[in-house]
């Protein structure tokens, strides 16, 4: 419960962030990713991790470097409309 609930808290602070200073050309975005395939995954029973698998529609985890283009894009100031959004990166597991 803990997480869900930060989560959630960093998830409003953006968007308040985003609401209070997009007039002065500041954006803000959140990114909720899914399973990212890290070395952190590697302490995890392969039978869970195919579970996991099973339930993302695209079959498979998060590849750190979608991360990393995203936020890049973000910080290309080509979705300056798109402030205050929050995208989730999981294979299509969580749609909002």
């Amino acid at each position: 419960m803990h997480y869900a609930a930060s989560k959630a808290g960093l998830i409003a602070l953006s968007k308040s962030v985003a609401v209070t200073y997009a007039g002065s050309k500041i954006y803000s975005y959140s990114i909720s990713p899914g399973c990212v395939n890290t070395k952190m995954m590697n302490s995890i029973e392969e039978q869970t991790l195919s579970n996991l698998r099973k339930e993302i529609p695209t079959g498979d985890f998060v590849d750190p470097q979608e991360i990393a283009d995203t936020v890049i894009f973000l910080c290309s100031y080509r979705v300056k409309n798109a402030t205050g959004s929050s995208f989730d990166i999981n294979g299509g597991s969580y749609l909002r």
